[in-house]
């Protein structure tokens, strides 16, 4: 199985030095909890959404900031999908960051 194109892309350019193993591992688990398919598409949309909202942040608050959150709310029940958590959990982080395990 080849590697993901856009799983190297968050690995050279999320902040920190994150092997692309556990960015994947990361992502993989998030995209279950969501049950949002783990395929190329998603792993892009996935890096472009975490990429710029890492962009935007005044704050410093990192894709894998975004992502932890993310994990930790798991708001998927109440109809919260995958990709607008990302951004809701972004401008949380933005006003209040968080401890979260890496």
């Amino acid at each position: 199985m080849s590697k993901s194109a856009a799983l190297v892309q968050m690995a050279k350019e999320f902040k920190g030095n994150h092997r692309l193993a556990y960015i994947q591992q990361q992502v993989d688990e998030a995209f279950r909890a969501y049950d949002v398919a783990i395929n190329e598409s998603n792993y892009q949309r996935c890096a472009n959404a975490l990429i710029a909202l890492r962009k935007a942040s005044k704050n410093g608050v990192t894709e894998m900031d975004i992502l932890a959150h993310v994990k930790a709310i798991n708001v998927r029940a109440y109809g919260v999908s995958f990709f607008k958590q990302l951004a809701a959990s972004a401008r949380y982080l933005e006003k209040k960051p968080l401890d979260l395990p890496a």
